[in-house]
């Protein structure tokens, strides 16, 4: 009566099917997925602080899951720093076993982006790439932060479906909620636990509770346009680094608030 697997042919499958035995097991790492409801809202700034701010006090990864985006790694100031890249993972199936040391890393933050020369082209990335890298994350980091393409994707999909937390990204005016109510309808169904959190603008058009009533997912809090953002992100320093910035603030706020069982309900805190 036991089961078959034929190796080598099954030996992906074998592979998937221990690790996710061992993937509930004490100490597995949290998933963060973080998403903009349009694009320039800020959700790639977003996930490189919470990551940053992870990193002071627990092994964290941050994974760019957006293949267009021009490269996480920019942001973070480690496009010069050695380390594999997604396509270094192209065919990566199963357990991959631990990478850190394999990968960039910029004060405490492992870092898997994407790649821009001729050597390392940009990769469209699948759901088996994906569920490699996260199983072997979630065992070797206690935070992995995934930034998000608005076109999810197989591989968005694959993050999400794993993820404790789905962070969506919008803008504090009309149109930033209708663009935040389309992404939030793809995404919605993909993730347990969501939250929103509100990019306000100088003008201030919308209330952040107003916005999240209009999107109808959980207010996690908000963060105002700040110019040395912009700086920062030039400059290749990692956002979030001013733990007295609105940006740190709210990192610290969503991270503490995890795991708690008001991110599952519907209503607007």
């Amino acid at each position: 009566g036991a089961a078959l697997v034929a190796l080598p042919s099954s030996a992906s499958w074998l592979s998937d099917a221990l690790a996710d035995v061992t993937q509930t097991s004490v100490g597995s790492g949290r998933v963060i997925c973080v998403v903009g409801g349009s694009g320039g809202v800020g959700a790639t700034t977003l996930a490189a602080g919470l990551a940053f701010v992870a990193a002071r006090t627990q092994p964290t990864l941050l994974i760019d899951a957006d293949p267009h985006s021009g490269g996480l790694d920019l942001l973070m100031g480690a496009e010069r720093i050695p380390g594999w890249r997604w396509p270094r993972l192209a065919s990566a199936r199963g357990h991959l076993g631990d990478l850190t040391g394999q990968l960039p890393s910029v004060e405490d933050v492992d870092l898997l982006s994407m790649a821009r020369d001729e050597s390392l082209p940009g990769c469209e990335l699948r759901s088996e790439q994906m569920n490699a890298v996260l199983l072997s994350a979630m065992r070797s980091h206690a935070v992995v932060v995934v930034d998000l393409s608005r076109t999810v994707g197989s591989a968005g999909r694959e993050a999400l479906r794993r993820a404790e937390l789905a962070v969506l990204v919008v803008r504090d005016d009309v149109r930033g909620v209708a663009a935040g109510c389309e992404v939030a309808v793809q995404i919605g169904g993909d993730c347990a636990g969501r939250g929103l959190v509100v990019r306000q603008g100088r003008s201030r058009l919308l209330e952040p509770r107003l916005v999240a009533s209009g999107i109808d997912w959980p207010l996690l809090g908000s963060f105002a346009d700040d110019p040395a953002l912009l700086l920062a992100a030039e400059r290749g320093d990692p956002p979030a680094r001013s733990a007295r910035s609105s940006l740190a603030r709210l990192c610290v706020e969503v991270l503490s608030d995890l795991s708690e069982p008001h991110l599952d309900r519907q209503e607007v805190r």
